[in-house]
Formats: C-alpha cells, sequence, structure tokens
C-alpha cells in the first residue's frame, strides 16, 4: 500500500518543483507569461483563445517594462487594452504592495476591464495549478471594481476619471483608458505627471482611439513636435 503513495509523492515534488521553475522564470518575463499561459476570449462568440502571437504585442510589452510615460493609438489589430490588462496582472501577481489603477470615463466602464480583462485572465491560466488567490470586491453593476492578490498583497483597482482618483491613492500605475473620450482626462493627467519625477517609480499609460487633437495625447505629442493628428 505504501509503493502507490510514494509514487504519488513523487509525481507531486516534481509538479511542484517544475511549477517553481516557471513562476521563477515567469517572474522576470511577462511577455513568456502571457505567451504560454494568458487566454483571451472572443466576446462575439465566447471562444476562449491562446494569447496573441503578432509581433505588436511583444513590443508593446519590451514598452510596459522599459518606459514610464507610454502613449498608444487603440485599434483592435493592436490588442493594447488586453495587453496592459495582463501586464497590470503581472505585475500584481509578482511584485508585492503594487497599486496599478484603470481609469475610464466612470466606474463602470473602468471595472469592466479589472472584471472581464484582468480577472478573466487569472481565472483562465492555461496551467490551473499557477493561477493564484485572490479577494475581489463588486460595484454596483455586479462587476469587480478591485482585486487583491492575498500573497503579494498587490492591487488592481478601477477607477473614474478625474485628478481625484489620482491624488487619493498611492499608485505605481496607472492605466488610463480611452483618455481622449474622458472629459476630465487633462486633470488626472495633471495630477499624474508629478508622480513621474525623478526617484519616483511610477508608471503612466495613456490609449485611446482618437478623438481629434484635444485629449491629453493629442496633447504631449504636441510638446514633442508631433502636430498632425487624423
Amino acid at each position: 500500500m505504501s509503493a502507490p503513495a510514494r509514487v504519488e509523492e513523487g509525481h507531486y515534488l516534481e509538479v511542484t518543483e517544475r511549477l517553481e521553475r516557471l513562476d521563477l522564470l515567469y517572474r522576470h518575463s511577462p511577455a513568456k507569461w502571457m505567451r504560454d499561459q494568458v487566454r483571451t476570449v472572443d466576446e462575439a462568440t465566447g471562444e476562449v483563445r491562446p494569447w496573441m502571437q503578432e509581433t505588436i504585442v511583444d513590443e508593446v510589452v519590451h514598452a510596459l517594462m522599459t518606459e514610464k510615460l507610454l502613449l498608444f493609438p487603440k485599434s483592435r489589430r493592436r490588442f493594447i487594452t488586453w495587453t496592459v490588462s495582463a501586464f497590470w496582472v503581472w505585475d500584481a501577481r509578482f511584485r508585492s504592495h503594487h497599486l496599478n489603477l484603470i481609469q475610464s470615463l466612470n466606474e463602470e466602464k473602468a471595472a469592466y476591464v479589472v472584471d472581464e480583462r484582468c480577472r478573466f485572465i487569472e481565472d483562465h491560466l492555461a496551467t490551473p495549478m499557477m493561477r493564484r488567490p485572490y479577494d475581489h470586491w463588486k460595484g454596483a453593476k455586479g462587476l469587480t471594481t478591485r482585486m487583491r492578490y492575498k500573497h503579494t498583497e498587490s492591487t488592481i483597482r478601477g477607477v473614474k476619471e478625474g485628478g481625484d482618483a489620482v491624488r487619493t491613492y498611492t499608485i505605481t500605475r496607472i492605466f488610463m483608458d480611452e483618455s481622449e473620450f474622458q472629459p476630465h482626462a487633462h486633470q488626472a493627467m495633471t495630477a499624474a505627471k508629478p508622480l513621474m519625477e525623478p526617484g519616483k517609480d511610477v508608471q503612466i499609460v495613456l490609449a485611446s482611439s482618437s478623438n481629434g487633437p484635444s485629449g491629453p495625447i493629442a496633447s504631449l505629442c504636441r510638446e514633442v513636435g508631433f502636430t498632425k493628428f487624423s
């Protein structure tokens, strides 16, 4: 009766060691973690799909690893919201005491990204044993507004537009989704800019489809001499 127990124990140790090796590898390579583990969903059909293999996705991940301020024009082929959401999840599950905000026009739209992107990613990792426990809180519409990893105490939180949300929290990263359609996006950017001063390790990511040359992405582009918008 003891032999099967020893085999089972040996198999358990082998699996555990493999997961520990992968965990160490993924801790330093978000792009590989996404390719190996992250799944997306086709919202038209409900089909769960492997991570995108397009070169632009790897380029976005590299930029997220190296730059403090990023501006992304959005299109379906660039998968910006999925990629930033996956990076926010990677950061929260591998880094301790981080607060990664997702800001949108209102709390419901921000919660949609937390619930249908970030939470979906963690709940559908390709290797079930790699999924990590988290607490989550829902808003009035039943969508997750906040998820907090138990082992790192890092949080992903959705907030509405405006500068107050930026000033209220001690943030690590902020993703302003569809920033050009947020009436108070300039106030949010004004509040966030001081967080990028030397010695402060805060990342600001803005992404939006175009709403003309009037939003914060357009303003920042003008600051560096890019003035043609379409």
